[in-house]
């Protein structure tokens, strides 16, 4: 069977041809080669590329046990994100051509006898749908010519052990939907993670795709640096020439003391892919703008050097200028913004899911800022950047014309960029909720008539998560409480009647009230209740949670998982790395199970002393300032072989 589908090219119609789990037919791999663990603990081995996608069938065949661990559910996911982008045509068969090879070795005969011993598709829809035949003028099956070509292979009459494979699989057909059914129970019931994380699988998944936060705003900040792309090569150009050498440090800083320049700040050279670097380094260089001007006419070589590269026929990019200083100064204020955003978005030691919201707010208030400046730089950085916002977080429900794939029919494509996860997260808040606030916040950021969608869609998405929870974790009422009787009892005493219709009309009331009550559902109390105090900078969302879970036991659940969804990938540490890789040259050699105690040991002895990235940025300035003092000593010493006094 290898063989056959390794010397084949497959172009999917109706999949009932196409082996699912043994064809190259996701982007030319096998999906047992693609996710090895999930074909392990599929129950079924031998199916069509029809059935297993039909409802993702091939879903409730894996089996889930105690052995199911992170690795399954990263091949999963793999797999399952490959599978949502194939679509099957039903009015078409599968085009499974032979490749011909010039030596003959393979020939279609031997194909089709591979297949029809070895292909147990299980679909007993149509008689003929699993015969594999060579199309030739005969209708029957040649031998290889060695010429080369290609062989289509199509229907033909159907082979009696194919015939007994669909006649078998048409009387377990019933017994397979069973199966199916019984694997979702299994499912829920044996695999608390897998039942958690079904919970936001709403609507075929979704809501399951998280953009990462932290690379979005790199390919923002990205496209609105090209174009102030030469002052920042210019700047980049002074301060590495300043710091590629002790004597033009000390001839440097003897500028800054004539310019009177008292500051703590030291020039950082940036890495050119790394914005965050690029702002530290423009942070600093703009201090020493005058500076690097009188050193200009004390070093003749700067001129020379940053004007001409090495090679004379090679120009550099030039010497900084006002107008360059001038950008310098905007793209440092506007990058603090980022900078400050990214260090949020990517903290790993609390929850960032619930503020995300807030973040892509203010992104959206910055880019919107700078399109209506006045200033023509910013304007043009605006527009760049407000169409890269646009593609990942400003798009709701705009529909785009295409081209159906081999017909001249328009197709409207609904486009939907922003995980409404995000939103959700933010309602479990208790701070904002359904709020005016949120409603307002959310017109401000897609406009009236787009704001109003995106409203009715959080509602919607937030009752549909709620159902699915209360459907799990809706705790059990006890009936054994003692209920009294709808009559009243007549007693003696001096009440008399009147005595009898006010224990009625109480009772009456008790019950209405209490009616009232019940009617509520947990998800309506929590958002009919006032909203905490949104100023309070101390507030604990988790330890919110954690106390009123008692009261909103469903809605707990629900807060549990969606606030665990990371909104970036990296930790803050890695989004602001000016190094190289994470792992040194001498620990590449590393077990991965090695590589991961390292990695969680470190963030189990940071926990209680979190890194602050800008202070150790300016330790690393000052031990550089100091290894350059000492470098003309130690210099000195290695060539006389004495200590200089």
């Amino acid at each position: 069977m290898d063989i056959f589908y390794a010397a084949t090219t497959i172009t999917l119609g109706n999949g009932k041809k196409t082996s699912f789990w043994e064809a190259r037919w996701l982007t030319g791999r096998k999906p047992k080669d693609i996710a090895p663990l999930i074909f392990d603990a599929s129950k079924r081995k031998r199916w069509n590329v029809n059935l297993a996608l039909n409802g993702n069938a091939w879903v409730n065949m894996i089996k889930l046990d105690n052995d199911f661990t992170m690795a399954h559910f990263s091949q999963f996911l793999d797999l399952w994100t490959l599978c949502q982008g194939v679509q099957l045509h039903d009015d078409l068969d599968d085009d499974i051509r032979w490749n011909l090879t010039a030596s003959g070795h393979y020939s279609a005969k031997s194909a089709y006898e591979m297949s029809s011993e070895e292909m147990e598709m299980g679909n007993g829809s149509d008689q003929s749908d699993h015969d594999i035949h060579v199309q030739n003028q005969e209708n029957e099956v040649p031998e290889d010519n060695g010429d080369g070509k290609e062989i289509v292979l199509v229907d033909d009459e159907p082979t009696e052990e194919l015939q007994k494979e669909e006649e078998a699989a048409a009387a377990n057909k019933d017994k397979e939907d069973g199966d199916a059914q019984t694997g979702r129970k299994e499912m829920a019931a044996r695999s608390d993670m897998w039942n958690h994380f079904t919970k936001i699988f709403l609507e075929g998944g979704k809501y399951l795709h998280m953009r990462c936060a932290a690379h979005i705003v790199n390919l923002i900040v990205s496209d609105g640096l090209k174009e102030v792309d030469l002052s920042m090569k210019r700047v980049r150009a002074a301060v590495r020439y300043i710091k590629n050498g002790t004597t033009r440090l000390d001839k440097f800083k003897e500028c800054a003391d004539l310019e009177k320049v008292d500051t703590k700040a030291f020039l950082n050279l940036d890495v050119c892919t790394r914005w965050n670097s690029t702002h530290d380094m423009l942070k600093a260089a703009i201090i020493y703008e005058k500076v690097f001007a009188r050193y200009a006419e004390e070093d003749i070589y700067y001129t020379i050097d940053l004007t001409y590269e090495k090679s004379s026929s090679v120009k550099g990019p030039g010497v900084p200028d006002e107008q360059d200083w001038d950008n310098s100064k905007k793209m440092a204020e506007f990058l603090r913004h980022f900078s400050d955003l990214t260090v949020r978005v990517s903290a790993s030691l609390n929850v960032t899911a619930n503020t995300f919201f807030h973040e892509i707010g203010e992104v959206n208030l910055l880019v919107r800022g700078w399109l209506e400046s006045e200033d023509s730089l910013q304007r043009d950085m605006g527009k760049r950047m407000k169409e890269k916002y646009d593609k990942y977080w400003g798009k709701w429900h705009e529909n785009d014309p295409e081209k159906e794939r081999g017909k001249g029919k328009d197709k409207t494509k609904e486009k939907k960029n922003i995980n409404l996860m995000i939103f959700i997260a933010t309602v479990l808040d208790p701070r904002y909720k359904l709020s005016e606030y949120t409603e307002i916040a959310i017109g401000e950021m897609y406009g009236e008539g787009n704001g109003q969608k995106v409203w009715s869609a959080i509602n919607k998405c937030l009752y549909e998560l709620f159902e699915e929870y209360r459907k799990n974790y809706a705790p059990v009422v006890s009936d054994s409480a003692p209920q009294s009787s709808d009559v009243p009892r007549k007693e003696g005493g001096k009440g008399g009647t009147a005595s009898m219709m006010k224990e009625l009309v109480a009772k009456k009331m008790r019950l209405n009230t209490g009616a009232s009550n019940n009617s509520k559902s947990e998800l309506e109390k929590y958002l009919g209740e006032d909203c905490e105090d949104i100023d309070s900078t101390n507030f604990d969302i988790l330890a919110w949670w954690k106390t009123n879970s008692s009261r909103f036991p469903i809605l707990a659940h629900l807060a549990r998982d969606v606030l665990a969804i990371p909104i970036s990938t990296l930790a803050s540490e890695s989004a602001f790395s000016t190094g190289g890789r994470v792992l040194d040259d001498f620990r590449t050699s590393l077990t991965p199970f090695m590589v991961e105690a390292i990695i969680c040991t470190q963030d189990w002895l940071r926990r209680s002393s979190p890194i602050n990235i800008q202070e150790n940025t300016e330790e690393l300035a000052k031990l550089e300032e100091g290894t350059s003092k000492a470098g003309p000593s130690v210099t000195t010493k290695s060539r006389t072989g004495r200590k200089k006094k």
